[in-house]
């Protein structure tokens, strides 16, 4: 950033996911936490999957969510939270998940 509110340029991508067959164009990346060894975790919405990536955006692993339109995800108490929605319209999901991912 230059300034508050003003960027230092054009956007970078910063990791390539994989990608979906999505005539629509509406699986994409939603939400995104960091886990305790500072990977970054992308709830990837319309492909029912969590990304983990490094620190340099190369991806490390992909999980099943369980969740079809996965949108969003949290740490807590050693374990990851994950909602999103079974379709649209609803109804919404909310899960927990054990990933066997040291530090997660």
């Amino acid at each position: 950033m230059d300034a508050p509110g003003v960027p230092a340029g054009p956007p970078t991508p910063f990791a390539n996911l994989p990608s979906h067959p999505d005539p629509e164009g509406t699986a994409v990346p939603d939400g995104a936490a960091f886990d305790a060894a500072g990977r970054l975790w992308v709830a990837h919405y319309g492909m029912q999957a969590l990304h983990v990536l490094a620190a340099d955006g190369t991806l490390l692993a992909t999980y099943d969510s369980g969740i079809p339109l996965t949108s969003n995800l949290c740490f807590a108490e050693g374990s990851i939270y994950v909602t999103g929605g079974a379709g649209t319209p609803g109804p919404g999901l909310l899960t927990r998940l054990a990933v066997g991912v040291p530090g997660a």
